[in-house]
């Protein structure tokens, strides 16, 4: 199915189900527990969630991005470039900070 600018902004359907299954509980029964060494596992399953949710952002951002290079591309009037430019330069912010965050999230999985 080709997307087209309004089913991406009207569907989710390329977000993974993780993210609905996604609940953190970061309490932890015991102050004294390595969250690496969680007996249940759970901290493991969060990492490990936290990383799909991460790739999902990552391939949203990425559309983004592209969009923001095409649109960076067309005849703007000066108004409209100054926009294009926000957009650019936020999402590449944003796409930078998940980069971080999925390295945080592959080094605690090494763990």
């Amino acid at each position: 199915m080709e997307e087209t600018a309004t089913s991406i902004l009207q569907g989710a359907d390329g977000v993974s189900n993780q993210r609905a299954k996604l609940s953190l509980n970061m309490s932890k029964k015991n102050p004294n527990e390595s969250p690496s060494t969680d007996a249940s596992g759970s901290t493991h399953d969060q990492v490990a969630q936290l990383r799909t949710l991460a790739h999902d952002l990552s391939n949203a951002l990425e559309s983004i991005l592209q969009a923001s290079y095409l649109l960076g591309q067309a005849t703007l009037d000066e108004n409209s470039q100054r926009w294009a430019g926000v957009i650019e330069k936020s999402s590449a912010q944003a796409a930078k900070i998940n980069r971080e965050l999925r390295r945080t999230l592959r080094s605690m999985s090494e763990e």
